[in-house]
């Protein structure tokens, strides 16, 4: 009998929910007859003695069952004729019954750490080669340069070279888990260095080992068509401006279709979040929409944990170290033991919501996000650090310049005004390389994330950010000296430019001249009924406010320009209003104005309806 890569030495055969083999297998036969399966431990105490399968017309086919997890097993498997004669067999050596896990993606997960690695090989531990050969697993565990399928361009007949590099996560994940479960843990290397989500395209599945996702569905298959999990490290080579608005949906089809071919909706699935990258030339907008992607995936489909390397150190440009892999594969294991519901496992950690509340002394936003699945509370060694404020649609943006950390919580102090904070998400771990430190009390690190933020204030508008402003008037620029216009309609207007929460000229920097002179700012609003208002503004230079060419007061200001520097009073009718900004340039450092409204007592909002 031969049984090719179906069943072989050294092979671990995928435990069922009762703690046996049900190992379909495959092969030929020279003679008909029924298949017994015999075999004995490892002290010799005979375990199975049993019928397994049917050997006819040269085909052998069966299901071998009835081997408790465990091993090492020596099996015979013998053809016996119908008067019990044993006309053929065939022996295995070192059979282990557990779980196999596949370990699929790019070059994280082949391992590019600096060899040796940390985790030590294990007789419990075994890896299916991409030579097709099970044995006893050592790093690396990916041997392209051995690939049997095509798409990984090596050839069994290569002689193995010596190598610096190879170190993954999937030694220590396996070591982790064989040391919670106490059974036998089995890899299946299915990983390529360099590869984007188009290379592992299911669609591709039937071109068998001619493409990537063919290769790794046809070891799964040929290795009996089960297995406990799956852990896949991939990302990098999407980050680009073509792929990453797309990794997220394709990233949700994969595992659809992952699922789907391996015949387990609920299989389980860790992901490793991509880590930090130095090279400068990287786009780093499309890093971080890859990396939020991936702990999005993780929270929201079902089965489906990601874990982060943020904070983890790496041995080139993009490669983690061997010391990072093996805190990766710890990692994946906590992860993937969640996700089996196993006693104690706990979820990886997850930022929950956030708070925001104006700064006391300067009206910005400090943002309170709250984490769950925190063990103990939140540490950082060193300053904590990693959060950024980016606009929605921008990346990574700017950075915070405080982080208190209060148990299961965070405050983030920024400096963006309170009320522009639903312009802009919270994020954490953005960029290439961003210093992110947060864990908890059991090392864990917090992932990289992304929230909104939104602070309303009742009764109040948003900031003004539809505008006029006219080109300069040049003369006077004191105070006592702004008044309206004469003939606003000669003045050349055009729209203000809205930057981060005032309003300049869009030729501000052009027009930064020593030259004395004024600009105005104008817009109009709709009152739904009459009212008294409090007119919040602020500018760097010197400003007068006017109301439907009324004076609402004036004030000398200098840098910095601050969000509710001034707080006036105004009544208004029912109707629409032209409001006016007179700004000196204060000699060409004037940058802008600022203004908001908010209704005497408590309102509902909007109350006002801002017009240009």
């Amino acid at each position: 009998m031969d049984f090719g890569w179906t069943l072989m030495n050294h092979a671990v055969l995928q435990r069922n929910a009762a703690g046996f083999s049900e190992y379909a297998f495959g092969g030929t036969a020279e003679h008909d007859g029924e298949i017994r399966l015999f075999a004995k431990d490892s002290a010799g105490k005979v375990v199975a003695d049993l019928a397994v399968g049917r050997a006819r017309k040269g085909k052998a086919t069966g299901v071998l069952t009835g081997l408790p997890v465990g091993g090492p097993y020596a099996l015979e498997l013998s053809v016996v004729a119908d008067g019990g004669k044993c006309i053929e067999k065939v022996r295995f050596s070192d059979i282990l019954v557990g779980d196999l896990w596949i370990l699929a993606g790019q070059s994280n997960m082949q391992g590019a750490g600096y060899l040796p690695g940390l985790t030590q090989p294990s007789p419990m531990i075994h890896n299916f080669y991409m030579d097709n050969r099970w044995g006893m697993a050592k790093e690396p565990l990916h041997n392209l340069q051995q690939a049997v399928a095509p798409v990984h361009g090596g050839n069994p007949k290569n002689k193995p070279q010596k190598i610096l590099r190879g170190v993954g996560p999937g030694m220590s994940f396996a070591e982790a888990m064989w040391k919670a479960t106490g059974v036998p843990q089995g890899l299946i290397a299915c990983a390529h260095g360099g590869t984007s989500m188009a290379q592992w395209d299911p669609a591709l599945r039937d071109k068998g080992g001619w493409s990537l996702y063919g290769a790794m569905y046809e070891r799964f298959r040929h290795l009996g068509g089960r297995v406990a999990g799956v852990l896949w490290s991939q990302g990098c080579d999407d980050a680009n401006p073509v792929n990453s608005p797309l990794y997220e949906q394709h990233m949700r089809d994969f595992l659809a279709a992952l699922r789907r071919d391996l015949g387990n909706p609920r299989l389980p699935v860790v992901l490793a979040q991509i880590g930090p990258h130095v090279n400068q030339k990287a786009f780093v907008e499309d890093w971080s929409r890859v990396r939020f992607a991936q702990y999005e995936i993780g929270r929201t489909v079902k089965y489906t944990c990601c874990v982060p390397g943020i904070d983890l150190p790496l041995d080139d440009w993009i490669h983690l170290s061997a010391a990072s892999q093996h805190i990766m594969g710890q990692r994946m294991a906590s992860a993937m033991q969640y996700l089996l519901k196993m006693p104690g496992a706990v979820a990886p950690i997850e930022a929950v919501r956030t708070s925001v509340s104006p700064d006391p002394a300067t009206g910005n936003a400090n943002v309170t996000v709250t984490f769950r699945n925190v063990v103990g509370r939140l540490l950082a060694y060193g300053e904590p650090s990693g959060f950024f404020t980016p606009l929605v649609g921008e990346m990574p943006g700017e950075g915070c310049f405080k982080v208190e950390l209060k148990g299961k919580q965070a405050v983030v102090h920024t400096s963006i005004p309170a009320l522009e904070a639903s312009r802009h998400l919270l994020a954490y771990g953005a960029g290439l390389r961003p210093y992110a430190n947060l864990t908890d009390e059991a090392g864990r690190a917090v992932p990289c994330f992304t929230l909104p933020m939104k602070f309303e204030e009742n009764g109040a508008t948003a900031l003004v950010c539809e505008a006029e402003v006219s080109d300069p008037v040049y003369g006077p620029e004191a105070v006592e000296t702004l008044d309206l216009p004469g003939n606003p309609e000669k003045l050349t207007w055009q729209k203000a430019k809205f930057t981060e929460f005032f309003l300049e000229h869009p030729r501000r920097k052009e027009l930064a001249t020593a030259d004395t002179k004024v600009f105005y700012f104008r817009f109009r609003m709709e009152a739904p009924e009459a009212m008294e208002l409090k007119v919040k503004c602020g500018s760097d230079g010197p400003i007068a406010l006017f109301c439907d060419g009324r004076s609402v007061n004036r004030a000398f200001s200098i840098n910095p320009l601050v969000v509710d520097e001034f707080v006036w009073k105004a009544k208004v009718e029912k109707g629409i209003h032209e409001w006016c900004f007179a700004m000196s340039s204060n000699t060409g450092h004037a940058w802008g104005v600022c203004c908001r409204f908010v209704r005497k007592g408590i309102g509902p909002l909007p109350i006002l309806k801002e017009m240009h």
